[in-house]
């Protein structure tokens, strides 16, 4: 009876609903050839690593959770403090903002998409996106002020909180953002009416 050598690294079984896959330490298994099953899955020894098996198994509805887009974004707009379980240690208030900007003692870094900043900014502000701030080390002695359109509080006071870490020591997140800014009346350049849209 013909036998082979079969090494083994790794495993990737794909289905048509499921994607497994298995890294396994380095192991052998001995196969004889002729009890090699019609669909080519080997069954290893119970003495060898275990590998996971994929089977197409229908997975009940209930065990499926299903998130509506609009409900998502519905609830990462009505961030606010009371929601948020964690302390907001960054946020500070569009007064306290206005007069350090007033005063050149804060640079206000707006991290909303380009196209939004173009329309309509605070003067003086950069456009900066979250993922660029993080790898500009000039900026880690600079007093920042975060800036976006006013929602999703929770997530820029954890960004916040997650550059503080790396090493920018001054900075906050202006709370309420832009929309607060505007409603206090202070200065913005472009266009003023579709911030009036921001909820």
């Amino acid at each position: 009876m013909p036998t082979f050598h079969l090494h083994i690294v790794s495993v990737i079984l794909m289905h048509t609903c499921h994607l497994c896959l298995t890294i396994s330490l380095a192991f052998s298994i001995n196969v004889h050839a002729d009890s090699l099953p019609q669909n080519n899955i080997v069954r290893q020894d119970t003495n060898l690593p275990a590998i996971a098996e994929c089977k197409n198994e229908i997975i009940p509805e209930k065990t499926l959770k299903t998130i509506k887009l609009s409900d998502q974004n519905q609830s990462q707009s009505q961030s606010t403090p009371q929601e948020y379980k964690g302390d907001f240690k960054c946020l500070s208030t569009v007064k306290s903002v206005y007069s350090d900007w007033k005063r050149g003692k804060a640079l206000l870094v707006d991290i909303r998409d380009v196209k939004l900043y173009n329309k309509n900014k605070i003067p003086n502000s950069i456009n900066l996106p979250l993922y660029m701030l993080k790898v500009k080390n000039s900026l880690q002695n600079r007093p920042l002020v975060l800036v976006n359109k006013g929602t999703q509080l929770a997530i820029l006071e954890q960004s916040c909180q997650a550059l503080k870490e790396k090493g920018f020591k001054q900075i906050a997140v202006l709370q309420d953002g832009l929309k607060a800014w505007s409603d206090a009346g202070y200065p913005i350049t472009g266009d003023k009416m579709a911030i009036q849209g921001f909820s």
